[in-house]
């Protein structure tokens, strides 16, 4: 006979089937050919392909419905993730503007908490610690920025980096101690002002993504000598290396006094400008002089080209009397400054 509630085949009298366990007093068996064709049927229904087919449909429905949920829900998070991180480095931004550093610097840190595999917070904490000469932080924090985003543009300016932590290095520990430093307190005579160093700058003057160190030293207090170097770093051999050097002499008077000494490294269009400013008395009249120098591509440091020079009686540009001073002549001081500032300015422009 067979089970009414499984469909197996079971032998005759049976009362509880043995493979389903149900009690067959609760069904009516039929033993006959009819009844098992019957129950054969249904039970090859139940293992037909085209149900097979709904059950995979609606399991994959379920599936892709599922992964869809989840998308939503992964999307959104990063759309919120984005808006906090964004939000926090305008922060971070305008706490900089304000030159409030500290709540700078935690504001960055903040935002890297936020999304560690963003750039963008990485690159500004590390301008700001250059900014403050903080190198080996600004290392460290690249370091940690390579791990955590992979991005190309870390490991280059990484070794940016190591450039200015280098230069910095060098100008404490060689240029310093050979040289000193310059006055840079009160004004004195050319004659009697200490050597040294006057100023160093660290830029990229060539335009290869790299800095350079620009040095100016006065080195010889009887002729007033200036001495400009200019430096690279090797990255193989972890050296800074001198690439050119030059002087100048910047004032021959010994009756120029109350001296003081400016230097500017000016970008221009993407050219690199040294300018060298000096002023004092000249017996007891006003003394001046300007050079200008265009930093070419390395190795080369051009020669000058401008120099403005105005001794209370003559002003020069270029070696051309712009200007001349008469000591007998009505209104002279005034005549004599109105043609300075006109007449050595323009020179001065048209050599730009």
């Amino acid at each position: 006979m067979i089970c009414s509630n499984c469909g197996k085949e079971i032998s005759d009298g049976m009362k509880f089937c043995k493979y389903c366990g149900a009690d067959l007093s609760e069904f009516e068996v039929d033993s006959s050919d009819e009844g098992k064709e019957h129950v054969k049927a249904s039970t090859e229904g139940m293992n037909h392909p085209h149900s097979k087919k709904k059950i995979a449909a609606f399991i994959v429905a379920a599936v892709l419905l599922l992964a869809a949920a989840v998308a939503c829900v992964f999307f959104y998070n990063s759309y919120q993730v984005n808006r906090e991180y964004e939000a926090k480095i305008k922060v971070a931004d305008k706490y900089l503007e304000e030159e409030n550093f500290a709540e700078a610097e935690s504001a960055y840190l903040e935002a890297i908490e936020i999304a560690p595999e963003k750039s963008e917070a990485y690159m500004k904490i590390c301008d700001f610690y250059v900014s403050q000469q903080r190198y080996d932080e600004a290392k460290s924090i690249l370091h940690e920025a390579e791990e955590n985003t992979g991005s190309s543009e870390i490991s280059d300016k990484i070794e940016e980096v190591t450039a200015y932590g280098e230069y910095n290095n060098y100008i404490n520990e060689v240029v310093i101690p050979e040289e000193g430093l310059a006055d840079s307190g009160d004004r004195v005579s050319a004659g009697s002002m200490d050597t040294g160093l006057v100023s160093a700058l660290m830029r990229d003057t060539d335009g290869d993504g790299m800095p350079e160190l620009v040095t100016v030293s006065y080195t010889d207090s009887a002729m007033a000598e200036l001495k400009m170097s200019l430096y690279d770093y090797d990255n193989e051999s972890e050296d800074v290396v001198l690439i050119d050097e030059f002087t100048e002499i910047l004032c021959t008077d010994e009756y120029v006094s109350e001296m003081e000494i400016d230097v500017f490294l000016k970008c221009v269009e993407d050219e690199y400008y040294l300018i060298i400013g000096c002023e004092g008395l000249h017996l007891g009249s006003v003394y001046e002089q300007t050079n200008l120098y265009k930093i070419s591509e390395a190795p080369v440091v051009s020669d000058e080209l401008f120099t403005y020079y105005y001794d209370g009686f003559v002003c020069t540009a270029n070696g051309d009397v712009v200007a001349e001073y008469d000591v007998f002549a009505d209104n002279a001081g005034e005549k004599m400054e109105t043609q300075r500032s006109e007449e050595g300015m323009r020179a001065f422009e048209e050599i730009l």
